[in-house]
């Protein structure tokens, strides 16, 4: 069990909330990387390209953000009363992937602040850690490598080893499965709403992570970025 000598890292304030925790799982988007404007940005070009909606932040944030494309699009559509198809949803998928494609190219990946420090002190601690998200592998790979993260995770979830996204808690199950992890002994860092319900669901501790716009009760601690809880 960690003692408390592991956690000098961590400000006196919070550092009650990390005893005798060993596992700590981390959402990619918005929580570790800043590419929640660049998910967003693909998104509601392809939208408006294919099918000429305008998809605004409100519907990004309670429907897409943190969820697979293929459910998140579908539940869009079926709030706005909207028919849709295969056929029409392969297209917007096809443009979204056109766009992203082109974004991760032309964009530098920066980590959210105090990221790099707060991590290598988890690594140096010998604490397990996982990037649980619900991105493709190709685009996690792209984004880990651009952000200089890729060698900070002893695991990663990626869409391909879950079946349902978030806010269905599988990936962090699956992540806390992998680690031989205890949900009592994990916190989990998150900042979608979806992600949110996700970690709450298996029962372990939970860190919103971001601007406090999303008010969710159920986490033990809001922060803005890492260099909150770093000394």
């Amino acid at each position: 069990m960690p003692t408390t000598n592991k956690f000098d890292f961590i400000k006196p304030l919070y550092r009650k909330l990390f005893l005798g925790k060993n596992t700590f799982l981390f959402d990619m988007d918005g929580t570790v990387t800043l590419t929640e404007k660049i998910n967003f940005e693909a998104y509601k070009s392809a939208l408006k390209t294919i099918a000429n909606l305008d998809l605004n932040l409100n519907d990004w944030g309670e429907i897409f953000s943190g969820r697979k494309p293929l459910v998140s699009i579908s539940e869009y559509y079926q709030k706005q009363g909207l028919i849709y198809d295969q056929i029409l949803l392969d297209s917007i998928l096809k443009e979204i992937k056109l766009k992203k494609d082109t974004l991760l190219k032309t964009t530098q990946i920066d980590v959210v602040k105090g990221f790099h420090q707060f991590i290598t002190e988890l690594i140096k601690n010998k604490f397990k850690t996982a990037l649980v998200t619900s991105t493709v592998k190709e685009y996690v790979e792209t984004i880990a490598r651009n952000a200089g993260i890729n060698s900070y995770f002893d695991t990663f979830i990626t869409a391909e080893d879950i079946v349902k996204s978030k806010p269905d808690p599988e990936s962090y199950i699956t992540a806390m499965n992998r680690l031989k992890a205890k949900p009592v002994n994990t916190i989990i860092f998150e900042d979608s709403l979806s992600g949110l319900k996700a970690a709450v669901k298996t029962g372990a501790s939970v860190i919103k992570v971001g601007e406090p716009q999303i008010k969710f009760k159920e986490v033990v601690l809001v922060i803005k970025n890492y260099d909150e809880l770093s000394v």
